[in-house]
């Protein structure tokens, strides 16, 4: 607490520069017994900069008295610029501990000399790194397609600290399901956006699902072919296990919520497929990190 004390002081007392200032120091004969010399105090200014700012011929001065002080010891400190005195103080040390009093001075004449190198710098924060993973797979989806379908898609995430973004693309190819006197194929394409947060191997994502459902009916009264707007909403559960220096292997499972409704009517205006409210799917990625 002393040395953070004493720095405090002699930044009130002399200020701070911002460039090195050339320093004269003089040490006041007949310190008490086991204190150090002008020679060893110099010795520590320099061990604190990483250099001696001494110059004879200095315009900035430092004149220095240690004497005794019972119980302790004390060091009058004067400062003089330009033949003028602009700065006083005096240093106590409640113990008879020459070394601490030395450290005082010596911080003292450093932050003269050069604060930027004196001062104690706050710790610089480790920066956290960014991670930038590419993704392929597929599984098995429900929903969104008649009954269970595969599924294939792929992308890439970034990822900072405990969140990532990611951006996947997703194709259901064409699952059929006989309906009303029909046939009923139905596709996807789309775009998933998710937000996750991470532990460990564990993540949980909130999912944005935008992209084109193709309806295909064959076997009706009239054949239908035609495509909707796909908009769902959710969240993401996954779990990975490194399988190499680079590459990971991603179970997760997605569940949505569709906020469009899309019909298919067969003959006599009967309905032949909707889209389910909710979907989900199922499925295991490989990642590469880089």
């Amino acid at each position: 607490m002393r040395p953070v004390l004493a720095t405090l002081c002699a930044v009130c007392l002399f200020g701070t520069a911002t460039a090195a200032t050339p320093i004269r120091l003089e040490l006041a004969p007949d310190p008490p017994r086991g204190c150090p010399g002008e020679a060893a105090l110099k010795t520590h200014v320099a061990q604190i900069l990483g250099y001696a700012p001494f110059e004879p011929e200095a315009s900035t001065r430092i004149i220095v008295k240690m004497a005794d002080a019972p119980p302790g010891l004390r060091a009058d400190v004067h400062l003089w610029r330009a033949g003028e005195q602009v700065g006083e103080r005096v240093l106590n040390v409640p113990v008879n501990d020459c070394a601490e009093l030395a450290f005082a001075v010596a911080l003292h004449v450093a932050i003269v000399a050069e604060p930027r190198r004196a001062l104690p710098r706050p710790p610089e924060e480790a920066s956290v790194p960014i991670e930038t993973e590419a993704r392929v797979g597929a599984g098995l989806a429900a929903g969104l397609t008649p009954g269970f379908t595969a599924a294939f898609g792929g992308g890439v995430s970034v990822r900072r600290g405990l969140w990532s973004g990611a951006l996947d693309l997703r194709y259901d190819p064409p699952s059929d399901v006989e309906q009303a006197g029909g046939t009923v194929a139905v596709d996807l394409l789309a775009a998933m956006l998710a937000g996750c947060l991470h532990s460990g191997r564990y993540r949980g994502c909130a999912l944005a699902l935008g992209g084109v459902q193709r309806y295909e009916g064959t076997g009706f009264d009239v054949n239908q072919s035609s495509r909707f707007a796909a908009l769902a909403f959710g969240v993401r559960g996954a779990v990975a296990w490194w399988a190499g220096d680079a590459l990971r292997l991603h179970l997760r499972a997605d569940v949505l919520a569709a906020v469009h409704d899309a019909t298919l009517r067969g003959s006599g205006d009967v309905e032949a497929w909707s889209n389910a409210p909710v979907a989900g799917s199922l499925s295991l990625d490989l990642g590469y990190s880089f």
